[in-house]
């Protein structure tokens, strides 16, 4: 049964990508932010490092990928068997996002669904032949430590909505 979600899922997010559009507004007010992650270690790490560059008093919304029953976990159970999401599901991409932060270079099925389908304006992450598709900006990973890294992506973020 997980096979035929699964292939739905992934049915509806190659008919997404082919909608997508190029010219993307860059958000000026940042005010609420997505993560989309593999595991609750990466969400933490990078909420922390989000709340450094734009304060406490942002929004952030994040779910990851879990098997396992959690309020931010995700997994097929969130899905029905022909790919139509649950309220969980729904209630996160009816968010008013200003950008969504992906530091995974691999996402599953799953939460490739949530980055195409979210309403935000802008998503950016770090660069895999998978990911390149998917993100607006993107980064190397040049060290193995996700906080370097993410504070990389932020900072080349903030220079770039500066500059706009």
């Amino acid at each position: 049964m997980n096979f035929i979600k699964k292939y739905f899922i992934q049915r509806q997010n190659k008919a997404k990508l082919r909608e997508t559009v190029n010219d993307k507004p860059f958000p000026k007010n940042v005010a609420a932010i997505g993560i989309l992650a593999q595991n609750l270690n990466d969400v933490e790490i990078i909420e922390e490092q989000i709340r450094n560059f734009f304060g406490n008093q942002i929004e952030i919304y994040s779910l990851f990928y879990s098997k396992l029953e959690n309020e931010n976990g995700i997994s097929e159970k969130d899905f029905g068997l022909f790919g139509k999401p649950n309220e969980k599901i729904n209630g996160f991409l009816s968010k008013n996002l200003d950008f969504i932060l992906t530091p995974s270079l691999n996402l599953d099925p799953y939460l490739v669904y949530l980055l195409l389908h979210a309403t935000a304006q802008f998503k950016i992450g770090f660069f895999s032949p998978e990911n390149k598709d998917l993100l607006d900006l993107m980064l190397s990973k040049d060290e193995k430590d996700l906080k370097v890294n993410s504070q990389k992506l932020l900072e080349y973020f903030i220079k770039i909505k500066a500059a706009c």
